[in-house]
């Protein structure tokens, strides 16, 4: 698995992106109480034997996980600095074929370095997601978070912001090819304006 190089516009472009707003839909009246109006004369109900109770529907055996993963703190703030230890079995799907690599996100910032915990947040995981796609080659990828790593890690990603900017080194420790790209915080807010 080679990296390729994914260009910086990419990664301003991700990060320059705004989340979707989700709107409110109107809930449907449901037919029996569609018109109620004392104009029209009120229907009798048919008297029908009771339904058989639905079969009680079982999360799956990942569907409470996903409970843990949005309760956990993404962020750590420790002496002073933020940063984030994560570990990711990512399903790489490409031309090549499906390759699964382990993971391991190292992100960090100091607190002192005038970027928010929620902007710490936002550009790290972009910039992770957008290595990530680099690594994909093109292809689709899937990840699934988990707590620790389960054997030797594939690939090691170390994200470092400041006050300049941030930088990301990826590193494949199959083959030892390494990745970096230093972007900028004007540069990057220069591109938003």
């Amino acid at each position: 698995m080679r990296f390729h190089l994914v260009p910086a516009a990419v990664v301003l472009a991700l990060v320059g992106q705004s989340s979707a707003v989700a709107q409110e839909k109107p809930v449907p009246t449901p037919p029996a109480a569609a018109d109620k109006s004392p104009a029209a004369p009120a229907k009798p109900e048919a008297s029908a034997p009771p339904a058989a109770a639905a079969p009680e529907k079982k999360p799956a055996a990942t569907g409470e996980k996903w409970r843990k993963e949005l309760a956990a703190d993404v962020v750590v703030v420790k002496d002073g600095k933020l940063s984030i230890d994560r570990y990711d079995i990512v399903k790489v799907d490409n031309e090549s074929g499906r390759t699964t690599l382990l993971v391991a996100l190292k992100a960090m910032c100091p607190g002192d370095a005038g970027v928010s915990r929620d902007n710490f947040v936002a550009y790290a995981i972009t910039a992770y997601m957008a290595f990530l796609t680099g690594v994909a080659e093109g292809g689709e990828y899937s990840t699934e978070t988990v707590d620790a790593p389960s054997g030797k890690i594939d690939v090691d990603v170390s994200i470092t912001m400041n006050r300049d900017g941030f930088l990301v080194e990826g590193k494949n420790n199959k083959t030892g090819e390494k990745f970096n790209e230093t972007t900028r915080w004007d540069e990057l807010f220069a591109t938003k304006n």
